[in-house]
């Protein structure tokens, strides 16, 4: 084959390599993105599980005052970062964590007015609502996460 031949022929496949490369580079940029997007959702659905690990962590002190409004508040994104079983679990976490504080708030104004006795059943009802949300809440929390703070790579 001649020069001039060799010349044509490479110019025939100029265009259909330079599309072939073209679509290469595209289908390289969607799965950076894609991975991109899955990394930032991570992020995201890591924090919120981060802001209750911490509110959990915290609200079980002693003494300390329960921030269940604070939780809500921290964890609002929920419900556009997961399936609505983790939003049923954060309000169940926060409806508890409620409760407790209004068992706490009772307890005081009963040791106010008996002298410092506290009704046995107002007493378990408080370590019920304090067992779960230290025992119970931290590993149903972890359960109910697991699934959605995995890093896929594809």
């Amino acid at each position: 084959m001649s020069n001039a031949g060799l010349i044509q022929t490479l110019a025939a496949l100029a265009g259909p390599i330079a599309a072939f490369i073209a679509v290469g580079v595209g289908a390289w940029q969607a799965c950076l993105q894609r991975q991109q997007l899955r990394q930032n959702l991570f992020a995201k659905r890591f924090g919120v599980y981060l802001a209750l690990r911490h509110f959990l962590n915290t609200s079980t002190e002693l003494g300390k005052t329960i921030d269940a409004a604070g939780l809500l508040q921290d964890t609002n994104q929920a419900e556009f970062l997961f399936d609505p079983e983790i939003g049923e679990f954060l309000k169940e976490v926060y409806r508890r964590a409620h409760k407790l504080q209004s068992l706490k708030e009772q307890e005081a104004r009963a040791a106010q007015q008996l002298q410092g006795r506290i009704p046995v059943e107002l007493s378990d009802q408080h370590d019920a609502a304090f067992s779960w949300l230290i025992t119970e809440a931290p590993k149903l929390s972890r359960e109910k996460f697991e699934p959605y703070l995995r890093l896929k790579s594809y």
